[in-house]
């Protein structure tokens, strides 16, 4: 399934609810069909240029931990205080992936339909664009969560069947999935082969093998191609200047 059809299949519940959909990978399928692995809201990107640590630490090993009992998903409030939804991508028995239906504020009381996962970590402070871009985040009515769940688990049906056919990426073993998912949540922050490395608890030369053999590029090649991919989703999805 291309990009655009992925896309397409989402489109429906973001523009109803004003949100925006992304993936965490856990097989190598689900980068085949999108780009989507991170929120693009101007929150997230500012808050990540700080507290990249303390994202990470939220958005997988707290969200995998709570997920590991909670089949059907849950509600997630992270540090910043921001509310989306967590929902499960299977590929037949297996995890193949998570989905984050957000972000957004919610208006009343929220309803108990999903467990909720609040990070434990405290409260971080908004001040200055960091609030304001919490102030832009959509604002949805609690009475509307339900039908927002409705479509979301929808979507993720046919988005699954979609994904079940198409075969596993070569690159897709778990060191070189775990090396992209570290360069796509930090390709902002240039790290070096030395920091990438350590991520996958390899050594560095080790690393640039790795890299070589899995995606025929070099390291900085691979970098800069995470950049271009979140550049490309950027330009597609908002009014931003080039240049």
């Amino acid at each position: 399934m291309a990009n655009d059809a992925f896309a397409a299949i989402l489109a429906p519940l973001e523009r109803v609810f004003g949100i925006h959909i992304c993936f965490h990978d856990y097989s190598g399928k689900l980068r085949e069909h999108t780009p989507r692995v991170q929120h693009l809201c101007e929150l997230c990107r500012g808050i990540k240029a700080t507290q990249i640590a303390r994202c990470m630490d939220c958005d997988s090993r707290q969200v995998q931990a709570f997920l590991a009992g909670r089949p059907q998903g849950f509600w997630k409030i992270c540090h910043a205080g921001i509310l989306e939804c967590v929902l499960p991508v299977r590929h037949g028995p297996t995890l193949g992936g998570v989905m984050f239906v957000g972000q957004f504020r919610v208006s009343g009381a929220m309803p108990r339909a999903l467990p909720l996962l609040r990070d434990a970590s405290p409260r971080l402070s908004l001040r200055g664009a960091l609030r304001r871009g919490r102030d832009k985040l959509p604002v949805v009515a609690a009475r509307s969560l339900p039908d927002l769940l409705d479509m979301a688990r929808t979507l993720l049906q046919r988005l699954e069947q979609e994904i079940s056919a198409v075969p596993l990426p070569s690159g897709s073993e778990p060191v070189s999935r775990r090396l992209l998912d570290f360069l796509e949540l930090n390709f902002s922050r240039s790290p070096t082969l030395e920091d990438a490395a350590r991520s996958v608890f390899l050594s560095a030369s080790r690393t640039s093998h790795l890299v070589k053999a899995h995606f025929s590029l070099t390291y900085p090649e691979l970098l800069n191609r995470c950049r271009v991919r979140h550049a490309m989703e950027l330009l597609r999805r908002t009014s931003w200047p080039v240049g």
